[in-house]
């Protein structure tokens, strides 16, 4: 716990508290990722672009209140109709 303490003092930890990697071993993750990418292979994750693409283009809420209109529309007609 001391040396987490001490990280977080000299500004080594990050928001949530992890410990960030040193330079070296970004450097050694990005090659890795890079070679990986080269090679053919798909990323862990998707990109914000990826993610984008799937996304509908209304919202959740507009799909609801549009939802709520015509289903009470369509009440409104069976009860004057009754």
């Amino acid at each position: 716990m001391v040396s987490i303490h001490l990280a977080h003092i000299l500004g080594l930890t990050n928001f949530q508290g992890y410990i960030q990697p040193t330079e070296f071993e970004m450097r050694q993750r990005n090659a890795k990722f890079a070679n990986d990418v080269r090679a053919g292979k798909t990323a862990t994750r998707p990109s914000r672009q990826d993610k984008l693409a799937h996304r509908s283009p209304l919202s959740l809420w507009a799909l609801g209140v549009i939802v709520f209109v015509v289903m009470g529309g369509g009440v409104s007609q069976l009860l004057l109709n009754i």
